[in-house]
């Protein structure tokens, strides 16, 4: 073996590994036209897979619904980008997976995302929108 070579001690790669640890990710999805739209979300990990909240009528879902190609980086909590992009496919949770989502997310962020449910339940009762959740997955080649 070469002194450039490298071997791996895990069969499977984690195309998330970057993301361990962190707290935010850049989710940049795309509009029809290609523009990219870059947001900062929490996010939990699951399996390979990662899971994120949002509002069922926000821009990003109108986006996925019709493209499911997104990009995620790690990222600052305004989902400032703080390294590489990878290229994922998202798409959007059944409702009868949305409780188990939640409580991975309120694993990862305790109090905090408590907090925010309990604001977005308020203001989505008041706006007559509801929270759902994606599961985003490395895209597959």
């Amino acid at each position: 073996m070469s002194e450039h070579e490298t071997v791996s001690s895990s069969p499977a790669h984690n195309p998330f590994e970057p993301l361990v640890g962190g707290r935010f990710i850049q989710l940049t999805t795309f509009r029809k036209n290609g523009d990219p739209v870059a947001t900062g979300v929490w996010f939990a990990q699951d399996q390979g897979k990662l899971l994120v909240t949002t509002n069922g009528n926000a821009g990003k879902m109108k986006r996925l619904r019709n493209n499911g190609r997104a990009l995620i980086a790690p990222s600052d909590p305004r989902g400032r980008a703080l390294g590489e992009a990878i290229e994922v496919t998202a798409r959007e949770l059944p409702p009868e997976r949305h409780t188990y989502a939640s409580r991975l997310l309120v694993k990862k962020y305790g109090f905090a995302y408590r907090m925010f449910s309990f604001i977005h339940i308020f203001i989505g009762w008041k706006r007559g929108t509801k929270r759902t959740f994606l599961e985003i997955e490395p895209k597959s080649e």
